[in-house]
């Protein structure tokens, strides 16, 4: 019955600090972006500056372009026309 009761334990720490580590790049890229508070009207090169490379990229109609920074827990979209931020199309945090 003891070794039933570790065996749980150790399952809920492992899982505790595996799901932390996993989460930590999305909760790091989400704080990156709080930083920078509103995107719209900041360049494309002041954005990268503080959050890091787009995980994608994406051309759209009409000279506009779409970067996506995807983390686990953490996935945000900006529209730019040309170098310029139009804002955010996507915000998602788990």
């Amino acid at each position: 019955m003891l070794a039933y009761a570790w065996a749980i334990i150790c399952a809920i720490i492992v899982y505790l600090v595996v799901t932390r580590f996993i989460r930590s790049r999305g909760q790091s890229l989400e704080r990156k972006f709080q930083r920078i508070g509103r995107p719209a009207g900041k360049t494309r090169a002041e954005i990268i500056a503080v959050v890091g490379k787009p995980t994608q990229a994406s051309r759209l109609p009409g000279g506009q372009s779409l970067l996506q920074w995807i983390a686990t827990g953490y996935h945000i979209s900006l529209r730019f026309r040309g170098d310029v931020c139009d804002g955010i199309v996507l915000e998602t945090n788990a």
